[in-house]
């Protein structure tokens, strides 16, 4: 798999083993109607609750800087509220580690907002984060 890859992995699996049951993440992208899941770029039409994940580079240095972009969607405020408590609590001011064998140095938070309604009057939320980590490519020395 590609380093994005594996990052993102290790973002939607961290996310979920640290949410306390709330949030789901499998790597075939397969989630019981009751299950929290993480998915790909694009929330799905279905379930009501459904969280998208996209990992993408944002600056190569003597490390590279990656954006989580999560969007979330509940049918209540109040979910909205602990969805968006499972994600600060996971990558407010992570320390190192390593994620799906992504050596991370750090992450915090970049920004948020409420992104309104969908069609089916569901809200929808984003929350942003910094990640920076060890990316190995052929000219970093």
């Amino acid at each position: 798999m590609s380093w994005l890859t594996e990052l993102r992995v290790g973002v939607a699996g961290a996310t979920a083993a640290e949410s306390n049951g709330l949030i789901t993440f499998t790597r075939s992208g397969a989630y019981l109607a009751s299950q929290l899941g993480v998915y790909g770029t694009i929330l799905p039409e279905a379930p009501d609750e459904a969280i998208s994940l996209v990992v993408g580079v944002v600056s190569e240095d003597i490390e590279t800087v990656a954006r989580a972009s999560f969007r979330y969607r509940a049918t209540t405020d109040s979910r909205l509220d602990m969805i968006e408590d499972a994600l600060s609590n996971s990558w407010v001011k992570r320390q190192a580690g390593t994620l799906s064998g992504v050596a991370v140095i750090m992450a915090q938070w970049s920004s948020g907002a409420s992104l309104g309604q969908d069609g089916n009057g569901r809200l929808i939320r984003s929350a942003n984060f910094y990640i920076t980590a060890n990316r190995p490519l052929r000219n970093r020395t």
